[in-house]
């Protein structure tokens, strides 16, 4: 019988990738080329793409509160640039 297939998720990688995620959504929803070329599964596949191929790991220490301040401030970020 073989061994159960084991997957090491690290906490800060994930939270990396929800930033990620934050700026390019942010930059989607507010660029006038890609909210008119692509339809929303499409634009919601690049966000996802683009975010996992721009995260980097986060500090696991992170409080909730800089967690939050931080995803609002790269939302607001990627809005800035898509406008």
């Amino acid at each position: 019988m073989r061994a159960p297939l084991q997957v090491t998720i690290d906490p800060g990688w994930i939270a990396g990738l929800l930033l990620a995620i934050a700026r390019v959504g942010g930059f989607v929803v507010a660029s006038p080329l890609l909210s008119t070329t692509f339809p929303p599964v499409g634009r919601l596949a690049f966000t996802i793409a683009v975010g996992a191929s721009l995260a980097e790991t986060l500090d696991a220490a992170e409080s909730l509160d800089r967690l939050l301040a931080v995803t609002i401030v790269n939302a607001t970020l990627g809005i800035a640039r898509g406008g």
